[in-house]
């Protein structure tokens, strides 16, 4: 267990996530500055909210993981493509598309792979279960992590 990563990054956003495609879609960009640059231009929360290659860098991190994104450029995959062409004829669909995405990367026979899918998906349960409750991070880590032991005695 200890060589699992569980962390899902706190600013994976679908606002930034969307920003990401739409840059990407026309195949203009091919720099973090770059993308910084355009969205600034266009108003976007990339450029504007996000203000740093390392901010990037974080947001693509995750788009990579979902495979949206390819881990050897700055572009998009085919199914980054794919969710391009959602997000521009369908776009209130796109939040719905990328929560599919991160709760379903994480699947039993490759345990060790997505993990963040796999803690995004017992938050996700978790609080579903809840009902209307405030936003209390140091308690959803500490539920998460006590998911991830109980997990990992039940492998041992």
């Amino acid at each position: 267990m200890g060589q699992y990563v569980f962390h899902v990054l706190h600013n994976a956003r679908p606002e930034y996530e969307q920003d990401v495609v739409d840059l990407l879609s026309d195949g203009g960009t091919s720099s973090y500055d770059e993308m910084l640059q355009k969205g600034l231009e266009l108003g976007l929360s990339i450029g504007s909210q996000v203000r740093t290659e390392r901010m990037l860098k974080d947001i693509l991190q995750p788009m990579r993981d979902l495979g949206f994104v390819s881990r050897q450029r700055i572009e998009l995959t085919e199914s980054g493509k794919t969710l391009a062409i959602l997000s521009r004829h369908k776009p209130s669909l796109f939040p719905e598309m990328i929560h599919f995405s991160y709760y379903t990367a994480w699947n039993h026979q490759t345990p060790g792979e997505n993990c963040f899918s796999w803690s995004y998906r017992q938050l996700c349960k978790y609080l579903w279960g809840q009902g209307r409750i405030e936003i209390d991070t140091p308690a959803f880590s500490s539920v998460i992590s006590s998911a991830a032991i109980q997990r990992h005695r039940l492998l041992i």
